[in-house]
């Protein structure tokens, strides 16, 4: 019965959060519909950045409202504390690009990798900073803030990992196309942000990591998910080869490469963090 109460618990929280954030997002959205089509056009930069921001403003406020009013706790518990936001943000991104560096040199010294001539747009990557940071914000808040507490409050650390990672790779459903590789790629990168989100108690560190990873792909012309959301017209790297390793279609970040690379900075976390493992295992372990 407990755990019948558990689940229902996180059920019908987890589904008013996003039905209000469904609800917010569209009375941003529909009004403007023909005019964003209509940018996707002619200033598609622009057209992605209203996309970008109102999900990341309306899921904030759908989590508020739940804290709020539902759970009757503070906002920034859900990982809003804006002490260490910048250092820990920073040494996201740090990582981010680490991450992103070793699978591209990887993929570089396995020959499947080459640096190609580009004329690349400075003011076009100056322009999707914003884009690109307020897409990984939301996607952290939506996955690993508010419902990863939601699921913790009920459960252990593990299953809260696990069920958020899950709900990460089906928001990328529509790009695996059946594809088991990139699908494990994308659960394995959500493990690797929900055990930084656990770790760090707030969301800036895995949205530092996430926007990273998102941008500076994007700057050498790699598809994200097997999309090319920022509309980015050069590729300054060209990866060709097996498509178990580079991911084929998908990207990069679909192939066996990137699996290394995860399971690589996951370890490289959990050393670093030895004693907030055996924390972590105690309570595992008590609960």
């Amino acid at each position: 019965m407990k755990t019948l109460q558990s689940i229902w618990f996180v059920v019908w929280r987890s589904l008013v959060f996003l039905f209000l954030w469904g609800i917010f997002q569209a009375v941003f959205i529909v009004p403007m519909i023909s005019r964003l089509n209509g940018l996707e056009f002619t200033y598609p930069i622009f057209s992605k950045l209203y996309y970008d921001f109102t999900s990341a403003i309306t899921v904030c406020f759908a989590a508020w409202i739940m804290t709020r009013f539902i759970d009757k706790r503070s906002f920034t518990s859900l990982g809003f504390a804006r002490s260490n936001a910048l250092r820990d943000t920073g040494s996201g991104i740090i990582i981010g690009i680490l991450w992103l560096a070793i699978s591209v040199g990887i993929a570089w010294c396995a020959g499947i990798a080459t640096m190609q001539t580009a004329c690349i747009s400075l003011p076009w990557l100056f322009g999707i900073v914003f884009s690109v940071f307020f897409n990984a914000f939301a996607q952290e808040v939506l996955v690993r803030s508010y419902l990863y507490k939601t699921i913790r409050s009920r459960s252990n650390p593990a299953w809260a990992i696990f069920l958020t990672s899950v709900l990460f790779s089906v928001l990328h459903l529509g790009a695996f196309k059946g594809a088991w590789l990139p699908a494990m790629n994308v659960f394995g990168a959500g493990i690797l942000f929900a055990l930084v989100y656990q770790f760090t108690g707030n969301v800036w560190m895995p949205t530092g990591i996430h926007f990273a990873w998102n941008y500076f792909e994007s700057s050498l012309g790699l598809d994200v998910s097997a999309q090319n959301p920022w509309g980015i017209h050069w590729h300054l790297i060209k990866v060709n080869g097996p498509e178990i390793l580079t991911g084929g279609t998908f990207g990069l970040e679909g192939g066996l490469i990137v699996s290394a690379t995860i399971l690589m900075t996951i370890g490289v976390l959990l050393s670093f963090n030895r004693k907030k493992i055996q924390e972590l295992w105690v309570l595992l372990r008590d609960e």
